[in-house]
């Protein structure tokens, strides 16, 4: 259930945003995209406001608020949440018919006016387009038309609805997808990926999907799909940044490693080359630690960390061994040799026990 934090305060982008004007088919002229909606890290709705350039094409996005709109509109919010959800993002009316009304509690009805009766699909359909379609533009009511389209036959669900897609609607989530595919496609042809991998993160590590619906279990699917794309792309950036900057990229990777293991404290394929890193870096209390909340989780759900990321722990504690073995040889050969110890005599017995430590690990 959406609250009233979706959208609560107007305001007109600083920025101008690049767009291009619809030639062709049933819409001519109009500002594209129309509509850009953003769904990670929170929920987004602009709309275009006014063209402020045309060489280069530039217009101005205004935030759709719940204030002013007509009743009704936040259900119209919520059916434009599950639309971009959905597969294709497409859903049969009957779909719809079925979710719609779990989604509004009795205050909804009460604020919006809808009354506790059958809620008409299509009447939250003209809603969802009036929020989406600003007023006045050309062609109003065909573009209206084609921000929700009405399909008649959609594979085997029968009638439905379905979202547009660009260059009418930018979605953020379909921005990702689709620069994934272009990252995989260049990567498959030799070519460099790195700039497509920056822009798949940029957008991804926003924030979860849709966090204003950690309950709604048409917004799972979609919300593991973005984390899959989020992954992916950090895991990509650590690759190539490595290869091509060698220790110079380590503070990049070390930062995207790091951000995403703390939003997913579980995900060990992320922990364990973060573990990595951080032993060549000699932060090894930081990468125990790391190691020490994930084994407490584990034990939580009364399972144990897989055992390459035991290894991993135990290759991080070697390596600590390893470097105070050397720091000690190369004390004791720089050392006088009227020299009885590589300690200060006031450091002698509290210095000892950690290297004995150290060295039983």
């Amino acid at each position: 259930m959406q609250g009233k934090s979706d959208l609560t305060v107007a305001e007109t982008s600083g920025t101008g945003y690049p767009i291009q004007f619809m030639q062709g088919g049933h819409l001519q002229d109009v500002p594209a995209p129309l509509v850009r909606v953003t769904t990670c890290g929170g929920f987004h709705l602009e709309v275009v406001q006014d063209v402020i350039s045309v060489d280069p094409p530039l217009a101005r996005y205004q935030v759709i608020t719940l204030e002013q709109r007509p009743r009704g509109s936040r259900t119209g919010l919520t059916l434009l949440k599950m639309l971009a959800s959905r597969p294709e993002h497409y859903a049969s009316k009957d779909w719809l018919a079925e979710y719609i009304p779990r989604m509004r509690s009795s205050d909804d009805e009460e604020e919006e006016g809808w009354g506790r009766g059958l809620v008409r699909i299509d009447n939250v359909v003209s809603l969802l387009r009036s929020l989406l379609c600003p007023p006045g533009i050309a062609q109003e009511d065909m573009a209206r038309k084609r921000l929700v389209a009405y399909v008649k036959n959609h594979k085997d669900s029968g009638p439905g609805y379905q979202l547009a897609s660009l260059p009418l609607l930018w979605l953020d989530i379909d921005v990702i997808a689709a620069t994934v595919q272009q990252a995989c496609q260049q990567e498959q042809e030799g070519r460099d990926a790195l700039a497509a991998w920056e822009q798949v993160y940029a957008l991804a590590a926003k924030g979860s999907y849709l966090p204003q619906e950690p309950y709604s279990d048409w917004a799972t699917d979609k919300r593991a799909e973005i984390d899959g794309y989020l992954k992916q792309a950090v895991l990509a950036l650590r690759r190539l940044l490595l290869a091509r900057y060698g220790e110079a990229g380590e503070e990049r990777v070390l930062v995207l490693l790091r951000n995403y293991w703390q939003m997913h404290p579980m995900d060990e394929d992320v922990l364990r080359p973060l573990m990595e890193l951080l032993g060549k870096r000699d932060c090894v209390q930081e990468a125990l630690d790391c190691y020490q909340r994930l084994c407490e989780q584990r034990e939580q759900e009364g399972s144990t960390p897989h055992l390459r990321t035991q290894q991993t722990a135990h290759d991080v504690r070697t390596r600590q061994s390893q470097n105070i073995r050397t720091i000690i040889h190369t004390t004791n050969t720089a050392l006088p040799l009227n020299s009885t110890s590589v300690f200060p005599s006031n450091q002698q017995d509290t210095s000892f026990p950690l290297i004995r430590q150290a060295f039983s690990e």
